[in-house]
This record gives C-alpha cells, structure tokens and sequence, in this order.
C-alpha cells in the first residue's frame, strides 16, 4: 500500500463506508479491492468516499478497472461517491 494512501472504515446502519484519502495507484486500487471483498459479506450497502483523493494515476484506475467487473457483480449496493466518483464509475 501506497504509504500516501489511505481507507478508513466504518459501519453504520448494515452499511459500509470506506472513506479513502490521498494519492490512487496500483497498490491503492489492490487494497480497496481487497476492503470491498472483505466487506461485502458483512454489509447490504457499501459506500465509497472519493472526496479526499488528491490524485488517481492512471495505473491505478487501470488496476481497479481490471480487478473490479467479477466483484462489482457479487457486492450489494455498492456506490461511489465524492468529487473524484467519475474515476470509479464506467
């Protein structure tokens, strides 16, 4: 993980809210994969904060794009939401 990278986590109400932070790489997309497999088995919805991101490379979209369409299929309610969303949304 990108020591310029953060996930905080949170869940309220069945929901999980990750709220990520600083710069998106490959490594970066590697853990938010890894948060939302984990996380979708304990929540009906999971909520993920664009709001803070400094930058996404371009690495790093690619990596999520690459890791996200089998997963995106099996996690209920899953959102993106946040000023840099549109990274996040095909």
């Amino acid at each position: 993980m990108s020591s310029k990278f953060q996930i905080v986590a949170s869940l309220e109400n069945n929901a999980l809210h990750l709220q990520m932070s600083g710069e998106f790489d490959g490594s970066a997309a590697c853990d938010l994969i890894k948060r939302l497999e984990e996380g979708r088995s304990t929540a009906s919805q999971v909520f993920v904060d664009t709001t803070s991101l400094l930058s996404v490379h371009p690495f790093g979209k690619t990596v999520f794009e690459n890791r996200i369409g089998r997963l995106s299929k099996t996690t209920p309610g899953l959102s993106f939401i946040g000023k840099n969303k549109h990274y996040f949304q095909s």
